[in-house]
């Protein structure tokens, strides 16, 4: 089991990488939520949160709302969501671009989904190899061994 990130570990992480302060995000929240609440949940501090400040929270730190409720909540992630919750992260950006960008984005999507597709296939391709030849060293070994 991964072990689970605290609400304080991935507000100060998002602020890291994102190089965010409490003002940005603030200002990103169009002033929903103080820097000295920010401040608070960075430190542990505040418990007792409410939906409008969690919300708020995710519009200043430009995360998907489910992930940051799935993170207060204390919720256990797999594997599985941690994979997928950079594509939703990605799809919830490319959701707040405007036409043009998207269009270019697409082109770049394009690109990937045909890399994915290609190396899929290629993985198709070795592992039906891989079952050729044990197929045909199976005759072989019991021959020796008989």
């Amino acid at each position: 089991m991964i072990e689970q990130e605290t609400l304080a570990e991935f507000v100060r992480r998002n602020l890291r990488e994102k190089g965010l302060s409490y003002a940005e995000v603030q200002r990103q929240a169009g002033g929903a939520i103080s820097k000295s609440y920010i401040c608070g949940i960075c430190n542990g501090l505040e418990v007792s949160l409410t939906v409008k400040k969690l919300q708020a929270l995710a519009r200043g730190l430009d995360v998907p709302e489910d992930e940051l409720f799935a993170i207060a909540r204390g919720a256990a992630l797999s594997q599985r969501n941690l994979d997928t919750s950079r594509f939703a992260l990605m799809y919830f950006r490319y959701q707040r671009l405007p036409e043009e960008d998207r269009q270019a984005v697409d082109l770049l999507l394009d690109a990937m989904d045909r890399e994915i597709e290609w190396r899929r296939r290629q993985a198709i391709e070795r592992e039906t190899l891989a079952v050729t030849i044990i197929e045909k060293r199976q005759p072989m070994e019991s021959r020796l061994c008989g």
